[in-house]
């Protein structure tokens, strides 16, 4: 049976949160330099209007099962793309329905594979059985961080790749060093333990000392009511928050900021495209992992905040190693698309 569809992606898309929708931006672009058109992408959404809109590609609801399983029947593969999807530190729910997909693609004919995946934490063992059946099946797999990579292989799954987080693949415009705005960003996300709430008081006396104006920075619209808490019940002193839809309303952002503090993966790799110092928040693995690989300081409780906590203007991680980052990405993604080519069903 002819297939009008190579790829077909499944994230956490069409919720408005910008880190997953530029996952999904950073996949299509990918796709399409190892020769997959637009045309041939399909993308299971919360909001399916709005990513064809976005991205020019096929998009279906990803709760209608029925349209899921049309979608998967007309796609050679089915790609789990970017993000923290098989993990239980929000729930359990997560996992089962990337597994249900995985399974639903399998009852389609439809090869899945894995690509730009943060894997764990998985607490429970239940968990643990549910992400190794959706990350079993894959193909190909590909993690984007080491403790990613251990936790595959703690499910007893081999052969998994590492390779940079996919949206890393994406240009930014490059700030000049040196603005001395005053102002700084402030990224918090919803989150119950000390993290969140160390950063808040840590901020705080920032401020004090410091003089600071902090700028609130939302990635999502949690995001932006979780500062609005932290500014009206924990006296966070924000000038304003600003609600993110796009690289470029992030760039526009940061051209006013000194810096940025962020619990958000993908402020913090926003950052690094664009050259703005930052410091991480490392409420989750990935965020760790993430900011020991580029070098970016890390706050903890135990650490504390004794002087400005980003690293310094012209310390940013340089074009040429963004450009070598980039060169890992398509030639991972282009060994991931050889191994599929090279299985049954896809075809030539």
């Amino acid at each position: 049976m002819t297939r009008p569809l190579d790829v077909v992606l499944c994230g956490y898309y069409g919720f408005g949160n910008l880190g997953d929708e530029l996952l999904a931006r950073a996949l299509v672009e990918l796709l399409e330099e190892g020769g997959i058109p637009r045309s041939r992408v399909g993308i299971l959404s919360a909001d399916p209007a709005g990513t064809r809109r976005a991205l020019g590609t096929e998009s279906a609801d990803r709760w209608s099962l029925p349209g899921v399983a049309r979608m998967l029947g007309r796609s050679r593969t089915l790609l789990l793309g970017g993000g923290g999807l098989l993990q239980d530190a929000t729930s359990l729910r997560s996992c089962v329905y990337y597994w249900g997909v995985v399974q639903t693609a399998r009852c389609r004919g439809c090869i899945p594979w894995a690509f730009g995946q943060s894997v764990g934490p998985l607490g429970s063992p239940l968990a643990r059985r549910v992400a190794r059946g959706a990350l079993a099946p894959c193909v190909v797999r590909v993690v984007r961080d080491r403790p990613s990579l251990e936790a595959v292989r703690g499910l007893g799954l081999g052969e998994t790749e590492l390779a940079p987080d996919p949206v890393l693949g994406l240009s930014l415009p490059r700030l000049a060093p040196g603005r001395g705005t005053g102002r700084l960003g402030v990224n918090l996300r919803p989150w119950k333990g000390e993290a969140r709430e160390g950063a808040i008081r840590a901020l705080r006396e920032l401020a004090e000392r410091a003089g600071w104006t902090f700028v609130g920075l939302a990635l999502a619209e949690e995001d932006r009511l979780c500062l609005a808490e932290a500014r009206d019940r924990q006296g966070l002193p924000l000038e304003e928050i600003r609600l993110l839809d796009s690289p470029e309303s992030f760039s526009a952002a940061a051209a006013e900021m000194d810096g940025l503090v962020a619990m958000r993966l993908h402020a913090l790799v926003l950052s690094v495209l664009a050259g703005l110092p930052a410091a991480a928040v490392p409420y989750d693995p990935k965020v760790t992992a993430f900011s020991e690989e580029w070098e970016l300081p890390i706050w903890t409780p135990r650490s504390g905040w004794s002087a400005v906590p980003f690293s310094q203007p012209g310390s940013e991680p340089s074009r040429e190693r963004l450009e070598e980052t980039r060169g890992l990405l398509r030639a991972a993604l282009t060994r991931c698309l050889e191994r599929l080519r090279g299985t049954g069903g896809w075809g030539a």
